[in-house]
């Protein structure tokens, strides 16, 4: 299936960082402002996975290498290795292979290396 890629925006409220968000459910990657130290009940269940950038701001080598062959190759990747347990409560728990979690981390770096990083 098909990834959507969101880029939203290239300036952050204070105390909020540029963050990738990998949401393999939803099949969406998400490249936009969040806050810090915070994630929502998604990151928590680990239906989602996000990690903030040190600053800095989105450039269009970024978002050009998340249309690349080498990206879907690593988002087909994070879409085999994980699932989702739905429990009786109606919470959903994500689990994900260590090498659709590696996928993930593969992604956050690869991007990260073609932001306009600043502190």
């Amino acid at each position: 299936m098909a990834w959507t890629v969101d880029v939203d925006g290239d300036t952050a409220p204070a105390g909020w960082l540029l963050a990738l968000d990998v949401d393999p459910g939803q099949h969406r990657l998400t490249l936009a402002p969040r806050p810090v130290g915070s994630g929502d009940a998604r990151v928590g269940m680990m239906t989602r996975f996000r990690r903030h950038y040190p600053g800095g701001l989105v450039a269009e080598l970024a978002v050009a290498w998340l249309g690349s062959a080498e990206a879907e190759a690593l988002m087909d990747q994070v879409e085999a290795g994980f699932c989702v347990t739905r429990h009786w409560t109606g919470d959903e728990v994500g689990e994900w292979t260590p090498e659709a979690w590696a996928a993930a981390e593969a992604l956050f770096v690869e991007v990260g290396e073609r932001l306009d990083l600043q502190d």
